[in-house]
């Protein structure tokens, strides 16, 4: 999206200010900046590569910068010296002081959140709740949603960890055998008198592995390296993104977590933002972006085209449920909030409900790939060994044979 560069004036004439902004457009850019009733001097395009500095902050310092903040705002602290005591602290000194800053150039908290490079739709709450008057009690909001998210990825990754490290240790099992043991099995068979004709077929196949493997090892290590290295920067193309996303959502088990996650997602910003006050539309697109779905991303367009021409957001969604995104009961559900105009409730609890759900996917599918990848790892190493110890069998017996 391009980077806006502007200065302009705030209505109340407390001095010029200066900063930049995202947008589709020029013109959505002056739509932004007169919705924040500032009289824009001068606005262009920032050049590629010349966007200002952003603070880097890790989810778990973004958690506790939105708790802190909102703890000392709670009990009374003035925010400016809310911000200068987080300041003190390493892990949020950068964004603190970079908010901090802006604060005292005439920026008002969402506007430097947004300048700082904060989710859009954290910005978005932030702006609802400055202008409603509960900007403590959103920010600690921020920070349990924040910390949820934390949890569910730290579960994601456990449950991964397993099959990821035994699908390591097989692959260096089936190396090592393959490099140093099937050499020594057929150097013993052939000085019995056992030739490369003589072996059957799939110990044959393994021994041509073996053979590669000793020959081309390196080679074959470079182009693994490079492979994954390709394949990493793909992924970080739109086209590559894209891909990746949709093949999320067509693995076993994987699909399925995939699916009650970003749902989850999609529907907790929805309510957050709802909640704040922010318009629906603008609400349905942030929430869908928030999710880090491309699929989800042109979905929630879709919805929030459909709502700009006058369906209900329940029948916006019923619409497009035959994406298979999303769950038979949720527009039956928004629907019902929308009757009793409670839409951001029965979402976030909703929200609760698929997160909890894709935790019992996690385990449940943590327990089924444990005995499943035992099994794959016997099933492989068994192989190895067999193809060696049959014909070796063999040999034994026409020895014996011989010797009668």
């Amino acid at each position: 999206m391009p980077v806006y560069v502007y200065r302009a004036i705030p209505e109340t004439g407390r001095g010029e200010l200066a900063g930049e902004l995202e947008a589709q457009s020029i013109e959505e850019a002056l739509s932004v900046l007169a919705s924040q009733r500032l009289v824009v001097l001068n606005l262009e395009e920032a050049e590629r590569g010349r966007t200002g500095k952003r603070a880097k902050i890790k989810p778990t310092s973004l958690a506790q910068f939105y708790r802190t903040l909102g703890t000392l705002l709670s009990a009374g602290v003035n925010i400016n010296l809310a911000l200068e005591s987080l300041a003190k602290n390493p892990k949020v000194k950068d964004l603190a002081s970079q908010i901090g800053a802006k604060l005292t150039q005439g920026f008002s908290f969402a506007q430097a959140a947004e300048a700082a490079g904060l989710p859009k739709a954290h910005v978005s709450a932030l702006k609802g709740a400055e202008s409603g008057g509960g900007l403590a009690k959103t920010l600690l909001r921020l920070a349990d949603n924040v910390e949820e998210a934390i949890t569910i990825q730290g579960e994601v990754r456990g449950a991964a960890t397993y099959p990821v490290a035994i699908l390591g240790f097989i692959a260096l099992l089936v190396y090592g055998l393959l490099k140093s043991l099937v050499p020594r099995f057929v150097q013993v068979l052939e000085g019995m008198g056992y030739t490369q004709k003589d072996f059957p077929v799939y110990s044959q196949v393994v021994i041509a592995l073996s053979d590669f493997l000793r020959a081309y090892d390196t080679l074959l290590f470079v182009g693994l390296a490079a492979l994954v290295t390709a394949f990493l920067l793909w992924t970080r193309t739109p086209a590559g993104e894209e891909a990746v996303d949709r093949l999320l959502y067509r693995l076993p088990f994987v699909s399925q977590v995939r699916k009650l996650l970003t749902q989850a997602t999609f529907l907790d910003n929805l309510a957050f933002l709802l909640e704040a006050a922010v318009p629906l539309t603008t609400a349905i697109a942030i929430a869908g972006n928030n999710t880090g779905s491309p699929t989800w991303v042109r979905l929630s367009q879709k919805v929030q085209s459909d709502v700009e021409a006058g369906l209900t957001l329940s029948e916006a969604l019923k619409r497009w449920a035959d994406e298979g995104l999303l769950l038979p009961e949720m527009p039956a559900l928004i629907s019902a909030g929308e009757e009793s105009n409670t839409v951001h409730v029965l979402a976030k609890n909703y929200a609760r409900f698929l997160r909890e759900e894709a935790r019992r996917t996690i385990s449940q599918t943590a327990k089924l790939i444990e005995p499943f990848m035992v099994v794959v790892m016997a099933v492989v190493v068994g192989a190895i060994i067999l193809s060696l110890f049959v014909p070796f069998y063999d040999a034994i017996n026409k020895l014996r044979e011989m010797t009668q």
